[in-house]
């Protein structure tokens, strides 16, 4: 399946265009808590109305639903992270695993795009694109900043931090003593919060694999 990236603009506008240009009749996407996600999701639900396109919203980031555990809370976010840990203790069960994507390839069509440019029109609309993935200083604000080096980005690094850490049930309870400092990101925890943000691996895919390093009655 291509990653295809389009330049500039807000997404609402932005899918303005692509709804006309690939004649788009359902946007998926992963649903988000963060404030300014929920505004721009917000709006880009609203463009897909305006144009008759359905759209729909998924969990796979988190193995519980946000919107449930805040209810459960009475309506308040927990502000220590035992409180957080009391929420979760027994709920009953984690959403459930989705089927993956079709192994059928997504390709633009030929007719469509403009060689000289890699822009796609069609219906007075133009989009343009990346040709390849884009780096971060390809964006506007990141220009001329160096990469950091203490996290590298990535499903193959995550998997690897993930089995490194549950390759021994003795670590695994050495960082639930220390769990004093849950947010340090070093060998105190699993490292692995920032590929579990950003979906570079399934919190459902770690949670399993811990189940496993426990056996079948964790």
């Amino acid at each position: 399946m291509r990653l295809v990236v389009a330049k500039g603009g807000q997404p609402d506008d932005v899918f303005k265009k692509l709804f006309k240009i690939l004649n788009v009749d359902l946007l998926t996407f992963e649903s988000d808590t963060e404030p300014y996600a929920k505004k721009r999701d917000k709006l880009v639900n609203q463009v897909c109305q305006d144009n008759k396109v359905k759209s729909e919203s998924f969990i796979s980031h988190t193995l519980f639903d946000p919107e449930f555990l805040y209810k459960r809370n009475g309506g308040e976010i927990p502000k220590i992270y035992t409180s957080c840990v009391k929420i979760l203790y027994d709920v009953p069960k984690t959403i459930e695993t989705m089927d993956g994507f079709s192994e059928k390839d997504f390709v633009l069509p030929n007719e469509l795009i403009d060689p000289m440019t890699g822009s796609i029109t069609k219906n007075g609309s133009t989009v343009e694109l990346y040709q390849n993935t884009p780096k971060l200083s390809d964006f506007e604000g990141y220009k001329g900043l160096k990469p950091g080096k203490k996290f590298t980005g990535g499903e193959t690094k995550a998997l690897k931090l993930m089995d490194k850490f549950c390759s021994k049930k003795k670590k695994i309870d050495e960082v639930n003593l220390r769990i004093a400092r849950p947010t340090a990101l070093n060998d105190e925890t699993t490292c692995l919060s920032p590929y579990l943000k950003f979906g570079c691996i399934s919190a459902r895919t770690f949670y399993e694999q811990v189940k496993k390093v426990y056996g079948a009655g964790a």
